[in-house]
Order: structure tokens, then sequence, then C-alpha cells
């Protein structure tokens, strides 16, 4: 009998200890969950608070990164500092050349453009009536103020080029002391990390900086020569306004797959109001350039610079011009390139370890 009430009292005191370290446990899960949370709402708040001042770091860091093969190249043959200075010396040089000789004939091409909107309008009123196709007259004039609105922003550009010029200088101080920090911040990051794991962690900001460089250094390349290549073509077959065209089919190449297409409406638009045959030209000179985007220019250049696939360029680019607007589009890809690689290189192998997959 003594026996037996000494095991109850046992049972009753294990009892009681499991209970309190089951109590203990879900408190301390409810702490941390807690914390969790409240530092997610934090972080979440200060990017919503900050998101412009991020932006910019962001972009001024994939600038860094574009322009970083280039400053390694050069730094094996002068220091680092004069690599940098030649570097961006050789960059504004070579814009203030282009807006020196495309922006002025650009602007004068827009101004024309804008000009020529009615004229246009009444040219597509005859076509639609010599075709039997019946339209809204308020639809048409909507459709009509749209376009004049749009064509009529692009002029209010040097204006929106000098209210974010601030922005623009802090985006360049941002890459260049980046180009600059980079060895020194390299060392400092290794050295949080042991010997063993030092390889790994250099290879994995190595992806990092290639991946969110790269995808900006392939489109600026393709934008350049399909811009380029755009406007000569339009040029010889006659199509007005070849520079805005151009202009546009370049800055389209950012937005992959329907990029190209989109930059190739206003051309067949202003080419069928020449005649059908021009506008069967350019759109038979339009197929051949996406056949030589596609088929020579993303794989040789785009594929080189960068793994992102066009389709996660394409969510992250609506994305971020939903949140952001331009802005937002142009930043996110970078972030979207640098979070591919940590899920890939670090998130993805952590999971099969501790799943115990292949």
């Amino acid at each position: 009998m003594v026996k037996t009430l000494e095991d109850q009292i046992k049972e009753r005191k294990s009892a009681v200890s499991a209970h309190s370290e089951t109590m203990r446990s879900w408190w301390w899960t409810a702490s941390v969950g807690a914390a969790a949370l409240a530092l997610g709402v934090g972080i979440c708040a200060a990017v919503w608070f900050l998101a412009q001042q991020i932006g910019i770091l962001i972009l001024g860091i994939s600038i860094a990164a574009l322009f970083s093969p280039l400053v390694i190249w050069l730094s094996r043959r002068m220091p680092r500092v004069l690599a940098v200075v030649l570097v961006y010396l050789v960059l504004v040089v070579f814009l203030g050349l282009m807006g020196w000789l495309i922006i002025p004939p650009i602007v004068n091409q827009v101004q024309m453009l804008i000009a020529q909107v009615p004229n246009i309008t009444n040219q597509v009123q005859l076509w639609l009536q010599q075709h039997n196709i019946s339209i809204s007259g308020q639809l048409f004039n909507l459709a009509t103020s749209q376009i004049s609105g749009s064509l009529g922003s692009l002029i209010s550009i040097p204006t929106a080029v000098l209210r974010t010029l601030l922005d623009f200088l802090l985006v360049i101080f941002v890459s260049i002391y980046g180009l600059l920090a980079a060895p020194g911040l390299h060392e400092f990051l290794m050295t949080l990390f042991p010997e063993d794991q030092q390889s790994n962690v250099d290879r994995l900001l190595g992806d990092i900086i290639r991946e969110m460089g790269g995808y900006l250094r392939g489109a600026t390349i393709n934008g350049l020569i399909i811009g380029v290549l755009t406007s000569l073509g339009l040029l010889v077959i006659g199509v007005d306004f070849p520079l805005v065209l151009g202009a546009l089919a370049g800055l389209f190449e950012l937005i992959p797959i329907i990029g190209p297409l989109i930059a190739a409406v206003p051309m067949l638009l202003i080419a069928l109001l020449k005649s059908p045959t021009t506008a069967l030209i350019v759109l038979i000179y339009a197929t051949a350039m996406h056949q030589l985007e596609s088929q020579i220019l993303v794989p040789n250049i785009m594929g080189r610079q960068t793994n992102i696939s066009p389709l996660l360029v394409l969510l992250a680019f609506s994305a971020g011009y939903a949140i952001g607007g331009p802005f937002g589009a142009v930043v996110v890809i970078p972030s979207v390139a640098a979070l591919r690689v940590l899920v890939l290189d670090s998130l993805v192998p952590a999971i099969r370890r501790r799943t115990g997959a292949a």
C-alpha cells in the first residue's frame, strides 16, 4: 500500500513536471512567434517608409555590379581607384556625346509627331470609313486624347530628369563607393565565416554580384543593338520618326517576351498611315529583328550575363511597376536576381540536407 502511494506521488510529480515543461515550451514558442511577428511588421514598415532609399541603394549596388568586371580587369593594370575613375569618366563622356547627338533630334521628332496627331487622326478615320469599319466617336476621341497625352508626356522628360537629379547622383555615389569599398567589404565578410566555409560564401557572393549586374548589362547591350538597327532600318524603309521608334524599341528591350511586340505596334501604325506596302515591309523587318533578338542576341549576350529566366523577369517587372512605377520595375529585377541565387544556392541545399533528399 505504501509503495503504491509512493508510485502515485511520483506519477503526479512527473505529470506536474511534464505539464510545467509543456507550458514553458508553449510560452517560449509563443514569445518567439510574437517577436518574429513584431520584427516582420517592423521590417515591412521600415521598407514601406524607406522604399525610395532602399531602391536607390539596390540600384547603386546593381550599377556597381554592372561595371565590376571591367573594373576588375582594369585593376590588374592600374590602381583600383584610378580604374573606377576611368570607367566613370568614359561613361560620362559617352553619355554626354550620345545626349548631344541624339536627344535634340529625338525631341524634334517628338514635337513633329505631336503636331501630326490631328492629321493622323483624320487619316485613321478616313481609312476606317473606306473599309466600312464603324467605331464609336466618343471612344475614338478618348483614344486620340490618350495618345496625344502620352506623346506630350515625352516632352516633359527633361523636367522629370531634373526632378530626379538628386536621386541619380545618389545612385552614382553609391555605385562608386561600392566599387571602391568592394575589396575591403569582401575581406570583412570572409572573416565572419570559418575557413572551411569561406570558399562557398565567396562563390555565393560572386554569383549574387554577377546576377544583379548581369541582367542590366545584357539588357543594355541588347537595347543599344536593337535601337540602332531599328532606327537605321526604319530610316532606309522611309518610315517617319525613325529615331523615336528606335529609342522606344531599345527601351522596351528591358521587358522580355512582350517588350519587342509592344515596340512593334507604333512602328506598324505609323507605317500603315504611309501605305499598306510600307507597313508590310516594316512587319517583315520587325519579325526579322525579333528573330535576331531571340535566336542570336538573347542566347549569346543575355544568356552569358545572367541565368534568370525571361518569365521570372517579366513577373518581377510587372510587380515592381505596379508597386513603384518605372523606378520600382527597374529596381525589383536585381533584387529578384539576388534572391534567386540565395534560394537556389543556400536555402534549397539546406532543405535537401534537412529532408535527406538527394
